[in-house]
């Protein structure tokens, strides 16, 4: 019997804009001297874990996800 196939995922590129309060994002999130660059990639950082710790990855909807270059 041959070995099982791997199943043939889909690459689905997503892109989003998110807006967000940068003062309730510190208070909430940051450290609090966050701005700019940091704050963006505070932003970026902490979509990409509620996605990859998300229900779908969870259950193996979702195999994998990345960043790519901006």
């Amino acid at each position: 019997m041959p070995p099982a196939r791997k199943p043939r995922l889909r690459h689905v590129p997503v892109r989003l804009r998110v807006s967000i309060d940068p003062q309730r994002w510190r208070d909430t999130y940051g450290r609090g001297d966050e701005k700019g660059a940091a704050l963006d990639e505070d932003v970026r950082r902490y979509v990409l874990d509620a996605i990859q710790q998300g229900t779908a990855a969870r259950e193996g909807a979702i195999a994998s996800v990345r960043r790519d270059g901006l």
